[in-house]
């Protein structure tokens, strides 16, 4: 906590050393002011250079050094023998107009201390030198009123001197603190400050020859007061603020010490009018030499972003990507050659004509209406968009793919400008991507394939030798084909698979394949039949073995138990369509189911239907047995999504 409390404590020792240096320096150029110029009243000053230091203090560090200068204002009048309550209200006088002359700066006229605009310059001169010390020279001269040390008479002219004292010194000295209080840039080259050495001379020498005895006397009465003015204004054109206020400065220092001593143009009226008059006419120059300053700075700085917009606008015109820009209204009002590429073409339509971009979202290509582009949404929602991947059909017909980023712009209020939009051209890479993918699909497929046909061939194989050990083994004849009926149902499929790698298997061709695999064995007739105008039924490739296993006990089992002897025994395995499902009916005559018969409860059913049953999946697909007639009995298999792919909805069994 000790630690803690010095930490806090620490800072209010600069601040208190800052209050007290700023303090003795007010007060030092406060008496200096008095000396010169206090010669109609001993606490009046048509010279008072106090004031612009006074303005410069707060405005570089704050209203919190607003002490400093009643301070220093306090201790001037309390040294001359002025009362506590005079002293204390004009150095409220002086504290309070410098404050409310940074206030009004700052919140109406957003000055900016560089003097890089010319607002700045007369900002400075109408508020903080005319209006404010206006204010201050009423308060001060009240007080002096107050206190009973004005003259009657004498109110009005005391505070003329009082406003114009405040206001010249808030023209010559805070410009050159402001100048001042950032520090020169070390990259100056020589020459530089070669020309303001010599600037300096020669305004020295130009003050001297009309406020000096250098002067001769038969120019005396000559109107030469205006000479050193064309080099303060030289100074204002090259060095700007700092070049001005260290040229008015000298000037006015030179032409108070010379009038004071009788010499220059104003030496030959009274005292005290000549250094008034003078006060004046070192307010008009250096008025003058602001005004400049600040026309100069902000001519350079025009310049600057004139420099700056043209290496922008050359950056917009090389941007790989597509820019458009839209005004507040949403009028498409700049596009860069690389969207007008992109679109093939420009268009300067309003936010309600977008439905002429062409567009669709990916990947269900939904077309885009006019309100929902990202640069209506931007500019209407104030919504930012980035990155959405866009088909479009450009002015000229060419279909392209982009990858579209709006947002919108902003002014110094917050308020919606404009907006932008970046369009980038990704076909190309869309293209290469599709290539890609193709060729490693068809890597992909020939694997499969192969593989696919060496399980094909492995299970072949198998099948021929259990064929030999049937021939061989008589008593194993029954289990032998029904194992033979199951691999060959598996090389069927992946005989499928061979073909037809990465693709959903038909279900047509694999019902195909068992029948006519099965055909071979059987001495019973199989009959297939598609019905007419069937359209090729995608399986899901993991549910094929299963359900080609099914099918092959469905179609087994109906010709083992049909009567071979009977005329016209016959299977008939018949597939056809019934909304989203695939129905597959194996109908076998002359034939019975057994007694008791329950393929649900799982009562009565041989190995193969018990197989079948536990085959059979959860979901997309039901088996059910009938025996619509005396001699006939029916198998149905019925299947729907997501055993099949052909529908997008899945439906239920019912």
């Amino acid at each position: 906590m000790q630690s803690l409390a010095t930490h806090n404590k620490n800072p209010i020792v600069p601040y208190l050393a800052g209050v007290l240096v700023a303090a003795a320096t007010y007060w030092a150029l406060a008496k200096a002011g008095l000396r010169f110029g206090a010669l109609l009243h001993p606490y009046v000053s048509p010279v008072w250079p106090s004031a612009g230091f006074a303005l410069a203090l707060i405005l570089v560090h704050g209203y919190r050094f607003w002490p400093a200068i009643f301070i220093g204002a306090l201790a001037v009048n309390l040294e001359l023998g002025a009362t506590l309550p005079v002293a204390g209200g004009i150095a409220a006088a002086n504290a309070f107009s410098s404050v409310f002359a940074v206030y009004l700066l700052r919140r109406f006229a957003d000055f900016q201390p560089q003097f890089a605009r010319l607002r700045d310059a007369v900002s400075l001169i109408l508020v903080a030198a005319l209006a404010c010390r206006a204010l201050c020279a009423i308060l001060g001269t009240g007080a002096l009123w107050a206190g009973g040390m004005v003259a009657e008479g004498e109110f009005w002219t005391l505070w003329l001197n009082r406003w114009i004292g405040g206001a010249v010194g808030v023209l010559v000295m805070a410009p050159f603190f402001l100048a001042f209080a950032e520090p020169v840039e070390r990259s100056r080259e020589a020459k530089w400050y070669a020309e303001a050495l010599v600037l300096l001379v020669l305004v020295a020498a130009a003050g001297a020859f009309v406020f000096t005895p250098l002067q001769p006397s038969a120019h005396s009465r000559y109107p030469l007061a205006f000479i050193p003015l064309p080099f303060v204004i030289w100074a204002a054109v090259r060095f700007e603020v700092r070049g001005a206020s260290v040229a008015s400065l000298a000037l006015a220092s030179i032409s108070l010490l010379g009038t004071l001593q009788g010499h220059g143009p104003f030496a030959l009226l009274p005292r005290h009018e000549a250094v008034l008059l003078l006060a004046i006419y070192n307010g008009l120059v250096a008025a003058t030499g602001l005004l400049v300053a600040g026309a100069v700075g902000e001519m350079r700085r025009e310049r600057s972003l004139r420099a700056g917009l043209e290496v922008l606008r050359q950056v917009f015109d090389l941007l790989p990507v597509g820019v458009w820009i839209t005004d507040e209204r949403g009028r498409i009002s700049a596009s860069n050659p690389a969207g007008r590429r992109i679109w093939g073409g420009e268009r300067q339509l309003v936010p309600k004509q977008y439905g002429e971009f062409k567009g669709w979202r990916l990947p269900d290509r939904t077309p885009i209406e006019a309100h929902d582009w990202a640069l209506a949404r931007a500019l209407e929602k104030s919504e930012s968009r980035i990155g959405e991947e866009i088909e479009i059909e450009g002015f000229d017909g060419a279909r392209r793919v982009i990858r579209n980023s709006a947002m919108p712009l902003r002014d110094a209020q917050s308020r919606i400008a404009g907006a932008i939009a970046i369009h980038e051209d990704i076909t190309g890479m869309k293209a290469a991507e599709f290539r890609r993918a193709e060729h490693q699909r068809l890597q992909r497929d020939a694997l499969v394939r192969e593989v696919h046909h060496r399980i094909k061939n492995h299970l072949q194989g198998v099948a021929g030798l259990l064929e030999r050990h049937a021939v061989a083994n008589p008593a194993l004849e029954p289990v032998i084909e029904e194992v033979l009926g199951q691999l060959n149902v598996l090389a069927t499929v992946h005989g499928l698979q061979s073909e037809f790698p990465g693709r959903e298997l038909n279900l047509c061709n694999i019902a195909r394949g068992i029948v006519e695999a099965l055909q071979v064995v059987s001495i019973v007739p199989l009959e297939f039949v598609l019905a007419e105008g069937l359209v090729p039924i995608e399986m899901n490739a993991d549910e094929a073995v299963p359900i080609a296993l099914i099918l092959n006990e469905l179609v087994s089992n109906a010709v083992k138990h049909v009567a071979p002897s009977a005329k016209q025994a016959a299977v008939k395995i018949e597939m056809k369509r019934d909304g989203v499902r695939a129905v597959i009916v194996v109908r076998n005559a002359p034939a019975r189911l057994p007694p008791g018969f329950d393929f649900a409860g799982g009562r009565s059913l041989g190995t193969g239907l018990r197989l079948a049953k536990s085959l059979l999946p959860g979901e997309g697909a039901r088996l059910s047995f009938s025996q619509p007639a005396a001699d006939v009995v029916e198998s149905v298999l019925e299947l729907w999504p997501p055993v099949l792919n052909h529908a997008t909805d899945s439906v239920s069994a019912t």
